[in-house]
Protein backbone atom coordinates (compact mmCIF):
# COMPACT_ATOMS: atom_id res chain seq x y z
CA UNK A 1 0.00 0.00 0.00
CA UNK A 2 1.32 3.45 -0.87
CA UNK A 3 0.81 6.09 1.78
CA UNK A 4 2.42 8.97 -0.14
CA UNK A 5 -1.00 10.40 -0.95
CA UNK A 6 -2.20 9.84 2.62
CA UNK A 7 -3.15 12.99 4.53
CA UNK A 8 -1.48 11.72 7.70
CA UNK A 9 1.97 13.15 8.49
CA UNK A 10 4.82 10.66 8.18
CA UNK A 11 6.31 11.71 11.53
CA UNK A 12 3.21 11.35 13.71
CA UNK A 13 1.45 8.42 15.40
CA UNK A 14 -2.19 8.96 14.44
CA UNK A 15 -4.33 5.80 14.41
CA UNK A 16 -7.91 6.37 13.23
CA UNK A 17 -9.07 4.51 16.33
CA UNK A 18 -7.52 2.80 19.36
CA UNK A 19 -9.27 -0.42 18.35
CA UNK A 20 -7.16 -3.22 16.81
CA UNK A 21 -7.95 -2.28 13.18
CA UNK A 22 -6.83 1.33 13.62
CA UNK A 23 -3.69 0.47 15.59
CA UNK A 24 -2.64 -2.36 13.23
CA UNK A 25 -3.17 -0.12 10.21
CA UNK A 26 -1.08 2.67 11.77
CA UNK A 27 1.70 0.21 12.65
CA UNK A 28 1.63 -1.04 9.04
CA UNK A 29 1.84 2.54 7.74
CA UNK A 30 4.97 3.34 9.74
CA UNK A 31 6.53 -0.07 9.04
CA UNK A 32 6.09 0.52 5.31
CA UNK A 33 7.61 3.99 5.54
CA UNK A 34 10.53 2.53 7.52
CA UNK A 35 10.94 -0.27 4.97
CA UNK A 36 11.34 2.30 2.18
CA UNK A 37 14.47 3.52 4.04
CA UNK A 38 15.67 0.04 5.07
CA UNK A 39 18.84 0.26 2.98
CA UNK A 40 20.14 2.67 5.66
CA UNK A 41 19.06 1.69 9.19
CA UNK A 42 20.72 4.86 10.47
CA UNK A 43 18.50 7.12 8.34
CA UNK A 44 15.84 9.35 9.82
CA UNK A 45 13.21 7.59 7.72
CA UNK A 46 14.07 4.15 9.06
CA UNK A 47 14.43 5.26 12.67
CA UNK A 48 11.20 7.26 12.57
CA UNK A 49 9.31 4.36 10.98
CA UNK A 50 10.65 1.93 13.58
CA UNK A 51 10.00 4.18 16.59
CA UNK A 52 6.53 5.26 15.49
CA UNK A 53 5.49 1.68 14.66
CA UNK A 54 6.79 0.66 18.08
CA UNK A 55 4.23 2.99 19.73
CA UNK A 56 1.63 0.37 18.82
CA UNK A 57 3.48 -2.40 20.67
CA UNK A 58 3.21 -3.12 24.37
CA UNK A 59 5.96 -4.01 26.83
CA UNK A 60 7.11 -6.74 27.05
CA UNK A 61 6.80 -7.83 23.44
CA UNK A 62 8.72 -9.74 20.84
CA UNK A 63 8.85 -12.15 17.93
CA UNK A 64 8.90 -15.86 18.72
CA UNK A 65 10.20 -18.61 16.41
CA UNK A 66 8.25 -21.80 17.18
CA UNK A 67 10.69 -23.98 15.19
CA UNK A 68 13.70 -23.09 17.35
CA UNK A 69 12.05 -21.75 20.50
CA UNK A 70 13.94 -18.45 20.06
CA UNK A 71 12.56 -15.10 21.22
CA UNK A 72 13.63 -11.85 19.59
CA UNK A 73 12.69 -9.08 22.01
CA UNK A 74 10.54 -6.03 21.25
CA UNK A 75 12.17 -3.45 19.05
CA UNK A 76 14.64 -5.92 17.49
CA UNK A 77 11.83 -8.20 16.36
CA UNK A 78 9.94 -5.22 14.97
CA UNK A 79 13.10 -3.95 13.24
CA UNK A 80 13.48 -7.33 11.49
CA UNK A 81 9.85 -7.28 10.36
CA UNK A 82 10.37 -3.79 8.91
CA UNK A 83 13.56 -4.87 7.12
CA UNK A 84 11.72 -7.87 5.66
CA UNK A 85 8.81 -5.73 4.44
CA UNK A 86 6.29 -7.54 6.63
CA UNK A 87 4.09 -4.46 6.99
CA UNK A 88 1.73 -6.46 4.77
CA UNK A 89 1.10 -8.86 7.67
CA UNK A 90 -0.14 -5.98 9.82
CA UNK A 91 -2.22 -4.45 7.04
CA UNK A 92 -3.94 -7.78 6.36
CA UNK A 93 -4.58 -8.13 10.10
CA UNK A 94 -6.10 -4.62 10.17
CA UNK A 95 -8.57 -5.69 7.48
CA UNK A 96 -9.56 -8.90 9.24
CA UNK A 97 -11.08 -9.85 12.56
CA UNK A 98 -8.95 -11.32 15.30
CA UNK A 99 -9.91 -14.54 17.05
CA UNK A 100 -10.37 -14.19 20.83
CA UNK A 101 -8.05 -16.59 22.68
CA UNK A 102 -6.40 -17.30 26.01
CA UNK A 103 -2.94 -18.58 26.87
CA UNK A 104 -4.33 -21.96 27.97
CA UNK A 105 -5.62 -22.48 24.39
CA UNK A 106 -2.04 -22.85 23.07
CA UNK A 107 -0.92 -26.50 22.91
CA UNK A 108 2.84 -25.95 22.47
CA UNK A 109 4.50 -25.32 25.86
CA UNK A 110 7.26 -22.98 24.62
CA UNK A 111 4.82 -20.88 22.59
CA UNK A 112 2.42 -20.82 25.53
CA UNK A 113 5.22 -19.52 27.77
CA UNK A 114 6.13 -16.75 25.30
CA UNK A 115 2.50 -15.66 24.86
CA UNK A 116 1.90 -15.76 28.64
CA UNK A 117 4.87 -13.43 29.12
CA UNK A 118 3.96 -10.87 26.45
CA UNK A 119 0.24 -10.83 27.27
CA UNK A 120 0.80 -11.16 31.03
CA UNK A 121 -1.67 -14.06 30.72
CA UNK A 122 -4.51 -11.72 29.72
CA UNK A 123 -6.99 -12.72 26.99
CA UNK A 124 -5.86 -11.65 23.52
CA UNK A 125 -6.84 -11.54 19.87
CA UNK A 126 -4.91 -13.71 17.42
CA UNK A 127 -4.57 -12.55 13.80
CA UNK A 128 -3.45 -15.60 11.87
CA UNK A 129 -1.69 -15.46 8.53
CA UNK A 130 0.29 -18.02 6.55
CA UNK A 131 2.87 -19.26 9.04
CA UNK A 132 2.43 -16.52 11.65
CA UNK A 133 0.05 -15.11 14.27
CA UNK A 134 -0.01 -11.49 15.45
CA UNK A 135 -1.00 -11.28 19.14
CA UNK A 136 -3.01 -8.17 20.13
CA UNK A 137 -4.13 -7.17 23.62
CA UNK A 138 -6.20 -4.28 24.95
CA UNK A 139 -4.49 -2.06 27.51
CA UNK A 140 -6.07 1.07 29.01
CA UNK A 141 -8.65 1.10 26.23
CA UNK A 142 -6.11 0.86 23.42
CA UNK A 143 -5.06 -2.13 21.32
CA UNK A 144 -1.37 -3.03 21.40
CA UNK A 145 0.66 -5.70 19.63
CA UNK A 146 2.11 -8.01 22.26
CA UNK A 147 4.06 -10.16 19.83
CA UNK A 148 4.30 -12.13 16.64
CA UNK A 149 4.56 -15.91 16.67
CA UNK A 150 6.24 -17.29 13.54
CA UNK A 151 5.95 -21.02 12.81
CA UNK A 152 9.44 -21.22 11.26
CA UNK A 153 11.58 -18.08 10.94
CA UNK A 154 13.98 -19.78 8.53
CA UNK A 155 11.22 -20.96 6.19
CA UNK A 156 9.55 -17.54 6.32
CA UNK A 157 12.69 -15.80 5.05
CA UNK A 158 13.06 -13.71 8.21
CA UNK A 159 16.39 -15.19 9.36
CA UNK A 160 18.75 -12.71 7.62
CA UNK A 161 16.58 -9.79 8.72
CA UNK A 162 16.55 -10.95 12.34
CA UNK A 163 20.34 -11.37 12.21
CA UNK A 164 20.68 -7.81 10.84
CA UNK A 165 18.26 -6.45 13.44
CA UNK A 166 20.14 -8.07 16.32
CA UNK A 167 23.58 -6.99 15.04
CA UNK A 168 22.36 -3.39 14.63
CA UNK A 169 22.66 -2.89 18.37
CA UNK A 170 20.27 -1.76 21.07
CA UNK A 171 16.60 -0.99 20.57
CA UNK A 172 15.31 2.54 20.13
CA UNK A 173 17.77 5.17 19.11
CA UNK A 174 17.15 8.64 20.52
CA UNK A 175 16.50 11.11 17.70
CA UNK A 176 19.35 13.64 17.30
CA UNK A 177 17.23 16.63 18.36
CA UNK A 178 16.14 14.88 21.56
CA UNK A 179 19.72 13.78 22.26
CA UNK A 180 20.90 17.39 21.88
CA UNK A 181 18.22 18.60 24.33
CA UNK A 182 19.16 15.84 26.80
CA UNK A 183 22.85 16.80 26.57
CA UNK A 184 22.02 20.48 27.07
CA UNK A 185 19.91 19.68 30.14
CA UNK A 186 22.76 17.58 31.56
CA UNK A 187 25.21 20.48 31.09
CA UNK A 188 22.78 22.91 32.75
CA UNK A 189 22.32 20.49 35.67
CA UNK A 190 26.10 20.11 36.10
CA UNK A 191 26.57 23.87 35.94
CA UNK A 192 23.83 24.36 38.55
CA UNK A 193 25.58 21.89 40.86
CA UNK A 194 28.89 23.74 40.51
CA UNK A 195 27.41 27.10 41.46
CA UNK A 196 25.09 25.84 44.19
CA UNK A 197 26.01 27.24 47.67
Amino acid sequence: MDYLGNWKPWDKWEPDTNQPSGVLSEIARHMELGHKSAANMGSIGFKAGQQLAHKGWRFPSGVFDVATGTTYPGIKGLRALILAGRHDWFQRAAWSGGVPAQVMDIPDAATREFVAKVTQSEPFLGYEGFGYVIIVTMSDGAARVAGVVVKDVSASGLSPHLAAAVSAGPGCAIPAALAAVSSMLAVVALYALRIAP
